[in-house]
């Protein structure tokens, strides 16, 4: 009934008529309240995260990810890879896998050097049994740091996975076994 009466358009009112829609079940109405605040040239990246937050809890990432992203492009490079990153997290404890691998594709085009990153898009392609692109990954997160037991482990697991049983020995020999005992089970 207040928002009724409230005439201004600002992001939060907009915000907050858009999950008033959602919550009626008038989805619709909300989606294009929700596409014109995105539309918005004066966004900043709380307002466009409070959006991700209504698109993650009501699984609207279908309807509005292109006017997600749009807003997210005028951002500048800092305030995207955060935004990116939030909603990253987000479809993380929703186990929303397709839309992780969508956003670390997107992180990683902003901060290629981040093997962080590199580990979660080979873990994911591994879920997606994409052992080829998996593979690539591993070689750009060891071409960031090949010190790093983590990605030598995936390799040894996607070789493992494509039959390459004797490369795989090789690497998992070199690895530090007494810090990951998945080490020894894979060897098995």
């Amino acid at each position: 009934e207040v928002i009724s009466v409230v005439t201004d358009k600002t992001e939060e009112s907009q915000s907050i008529r858009a999950e008033l829609k959602l919550i009626a079940g008038e989805e619709d109405k909300a989606i294009e309240i929700l596409k014109d605040s995105l539309l918005n040239l004066s966004l900043q990246s709380g307002q466009i995260l409070n959006i991700i937050d209504l698109c993650v809890d009501y699984t609207l990432y279908d309807d509005i990810s292109s006017y997600i992203f749009i807003a997210i492009e005028k951002l500048s490079r800092t305030d995207k890879l955060n935004v990116l990153r939030e909603f990253l997290k987000l479809t993380e404890e929703e186990e929303e896998y397709k839309w992780q691998l969508i956003l670390i594709e997107k992180i990683l085009d902003l901060d290629p050097y981040s093997y962080k990153e590199w580990i979660k898009i080979i873990e994911l392609h591994i879920y997606f049994s994409d052992i080829d692109k998996a593979l690539d990954a591993v070689d750009y997160a060891l071409a960031i740091d090949s010190a790093k037991t983590e990605a030598n482990y995936y390799k040894a697991f996607c070789f493992i996975e494509q039959g390459n049983y004797d490369d795989a020995v090789t690497i998992l020999d070199s690895l530090d076994k007494t810090k990951d005992e998945g080490i020894f089970i894979m060897l098995a």
